[in-house]
């Protein structure tokens, strides 16, 4: 016996001792034994256990002898189960009167020795034999001033033991011996327990008196919490399905742990689960609700319980994998203004992609990016600085991004483009000051009209122009060099370029002022 339990078998037939955990049974015939298990708070669990000894169970329910002598009112009624219908019964008597031959049970009986075959369907068949005992010539009747009724109760209900009371019996030694069994309803917890007072006297009167206690099970379970249940959880990109079936597990859980049934321990979830249908916000989030009960073993239903799973998505795009976005160019690459414009849209483009987030796959941008904000270093190079965030569906944000653009000059100066420094001129049509003047003029216009179209816009012109410097190669033919010193005032880069100013004599000598050089001679005289 385990402490603190009381542990009571009936019936007591056949057991050697009705009071402990695990008695030992000694039976010829199919027998049901209920036991009732009672705690030292004085809860109480009931449960059964049907042994077998042969295909049928076939019992005696209630046996009770003649009244008195020769009144022939005996009667047997019996208890079958197993078997396959239809059950034929066919009684035998050695000694015994009344039979009424195809019923089941007897009565109108004499004193006697009977026999009961019960055969099934499928030829099986079992015996049993009835003894009816001779009743006494003495007084056979017993006077009851109170008879336990029978009692509705419900299986939380404790089944109290009332006896009955007997008066004005004319034989003394009355003796009531009690038993009990229970017969199974259509669920675990609706059942009947019948308790038979067995009563006899010492002149050999016998008689009984039966009561019922019809128990059901009509109480639902009760939820504790109230019947709501809300959860909030943060998207973590999970399949919908699967965060879902375990969401409805941990429902199933926490409602049983809740729930509470005063008659059965195990009542299970129902829900909508198959039918609700997820409501998406934003990304992956939304919500999703579902209804269900707890519903016992005998159909009992608990208040209606209301489970709502709201998912968020409080979390900001990773853009930890996106690359630095400040760039340097040259601003020989371009103007500056579609320089920064096609920065821009790269930044777009590369945030757009690099950024990564759980619950969503579209993004979008956020930027203060203006070219008005471009601080001018020098001619066309300078800096200009945005900022991006990268937000998704649901509106949360990345950290700020700051990005600068750089426009800087690395190109060294290239006058060739310019044109064409050098100048040649026939000295019929020089002048010293005038025509190399104006030659000198136009260079310097070409260089500061070439400086123009250059990342600065404007460059530093030096030169060692000087008419002293024009060296005669003969008569007024000869050359003058002059050097020009261009820097680049952005980058600080200085090229130097030469031009020739070539004077040359491209003309013919003429002897307009000489008289006729020709002569004739005669060959006959001495002068030839």
């Amino acid at each position: 016996m385990i402490a603190g339990y009381q542990y009571e078998w009936s019936p007591v037939f056949g057991l050697n001792n009705p009071f402990l955990a695990r008695p030992i049974a000694n039976i010829t015939a199919d027998i049901i034994y209920r036991l009732k298990v009672t705690d030292q708070n004085g809860c109480m669990d009931l449960d059964s256990i049907q042994i077998l000894t042969s295909g049928f169970l076939l019992e005696v329910d209630t046996l009770r002898r003649e009244t008195c002598l020769g009144q022939q009112d005996a009667f047997v009624r019996i208890n079958t189960a197993g078997g396959v219908d239809p059950l034929v019964f066919t009684w035998t008597t050695i000694n015994g009167s009344g039979i009424v031959q195809g019923q089941k049970d007897q009565f109108g009986l004499s004193a006697g020795t009977y026999q009961l075959l019960v055969t099934d369907a499928s030829g099986c068949s079992a015996m049993i034999t009835v003894e009816i005992p001779t009743a006494p010539s003495c007084c056979s009747e017993f006077v009851y001033t109170y008879i336990p009724p029978d009692m509705d109760l419900s299986c939380s209900d404790i089944i109290h033991y009332e006896e009955p009371i007997i008066e004005n019996h004319c034989c003394t030694g009355v003796n009531i011996e009690v038993l009990e069994y229970t017969l199974d309803g259509n669920c675990a917890q609706n059942f009947t327990v019948v308790r038979l007072f067995m009563i006899t006297d010492d002149c050999g009167n016998e008689d009984f008196v039966e009561q019922r206690f019809f128990v059901s099970d009509t109480e639902a379970p009760v939820v504790s919490d109230g019947g709501s249940i809300q959860d909030t959880i943060e998207c973590n990109g999970n399949n919908i399905n699967i965060l879902l079936a375990n969401w409805l597990s941990s429902v199933s859980e926490r409602v049983l742990d809740c729930g509470f049934d005063s008659c059965d321990s195990t009542p299970v979830f129902i829900s909508n689960f198959d039918q609700a249908i997820f409501i998406p916000s934003c990304g992956l989030s939304g919500s999703y609700e579902i209804q269900g009960f707890l519903r016992d073993q005998c159909g009992n239903e608990s208040q209606t319980i209301t489970a709502r799973l709201v998912i968020i998505d409080t979390t900001p795009p990773d853009i930890s994998a996106c690359a630095n976005l400040d760039e340097t160019v040259d601003c020989a690459s371009g103007n500056a203004q579609a320089l920064a414009t096609q920065w821009h849209q790269s930044n777009i483009s590369q945030l757009l992609n690099c950024a990564e987030d759980a619950c969503s796959n579209n993004f979008f941008l956020t930027h203060n990016f203006n070219f008005n904000n471009f601080i001018t270093l020098c001619g066309q190079t300078g800096t200009l600085t945005a900022t991006y965030r990268v937000l998704d569906v649901c509106m949360n944000s990345s950290s700020l991004i700051t990005a600068t653009l750089t426009i800087s000059d690395f190109s060294a100066i290239d006058p060739s483009e310019c044109g064409d420094l050098n100048l040649t001129v026939s000295c019929e049509d020089f002048d010293l000051p005038n025509t190399a003047t104006a030659w000198h003029q136009q260079n310097l216009q070409l260089l500061n009209a070439c400086a123009a179209n250059s990342c600065s816009g404007s460059w530093n012109i030096t030169h060692n122009f000087d008419l002293n410097n024009f060296a005669i190669n003969c008569g007024e033919a000869g050359t003058l060099g002059v050097i020009y010193n261009i820097t680049d005032p952005c980058s600080g880069v200085t090229t130097s370029l030469t031009g020739i100013l070539n004077v040359i004599n491209d003309q013919l000598p003429q002897f307009v002022a000489c008289g006729n050089l020709n002569i004739q001679l005669d060959c006959t005289g001495s002068q030839h």
